[in-house]
């Protein structure tokens, strides 16, 4: 079952807070301060849970306005997501996202608008997921970015108070007391080298200051566009 809890309501829930820890815990030091900025800044939950009611994996986002060169565009702040240790690589964070998708292309069909998808990283996992699920995304695999796309970045950068750098898409040190676990890292290593993915290396991204990717893309347009009802909607 997947439950879409909105408007910040999850905040109010301390067991479900604790039990989005406990999902957190294994890949991070200490989660603390990135729960903090995640739950504060992000509006809905995507939570799936098992036969047993346990929480499998959970998905934060965020719906705001950001103003740019553009002109002032809809985006969704794609946060924080994890799963049950047991259950990685399984395709549960995989169905959380979809979710996500489904609300997403509804509410573009709904408006007429497209919607802007961005988020932050230095896990390798995480990107080639987004450039699986999402289209249009940037920077490229070489570090590579459009025009349009580095204005939309300098944007977000005015939103998250990042200072200047010399590639748009590069955040540095703006996760703060934010570290991978000694697991984590060994997960990651084994990504890179099995994937040999090196854009972090190219852009000098180092996860132990506290630098991330800055990465944007759109909601496929082959997404399915019939509006689903979710399972269970707060």
């Amino acid at each position: 079952m997947i439950q879409v809890v909105r408007d910040g309501e999850f905040r109010k829930d301390a067991g479900l807070v604790e039990e989005i820890r406990e999902l957190v815990t294994p890949s991070y030091v200490d989660p603390s301060a990135l729960l903090a900025r995640e739950l504060a800044h992000c509006d809905t939950l995507y939570a799936r849970r098992g036969d047993d009611g346990r929480l499998q994996a959970f998905f934060l986002t965020a719906n705001e306005r950001i103003k740019t060169p553009l002109g002032p565009i809809p985006t969704a702040y794609l946060g924080l997501s994890a799963a049950r240790a047991d259950l990685k690589n399984t395709g549960v964070v995989r169905s959380v996202y979809v979710r996500f998708l489904d609300d997403a292309a509804a509410w573009e069909q709904a408006t007429g608008e497209r919607l802007l998808l961005w988020y932050t990283t230095a896990t390798p996992s995480a990107y080639h997921a987004s450039r699986l699920l999402f289209t249009e995304g940037e920077p490229s695999l070489n570090g590579e970015f459009s025009e349009e796309g580095a204005k939309i970045a300098l944007a977000l950068r005015r939103r998250l108070g990042v200072v200047d750098h010399d590639h748009p898409f590069v955040l540095p040190e703006i996760a703060t007391n934010t570290r991978y676990s000694p697991a984590e890292v060994a997960r990651i290593g084994r990504v890179v080298t099995k994937s040999g993915f090196t854009l972090f290396r190219r852009l000098d991204i180092e996860e132990k200051r506290g630098d991330r990717l800055l990465a944007i893309a759109r909601v496929p347009p082959d997404h399915l566009r019939p509006e689903k009802p979710s399972q269970s909607t707060t």
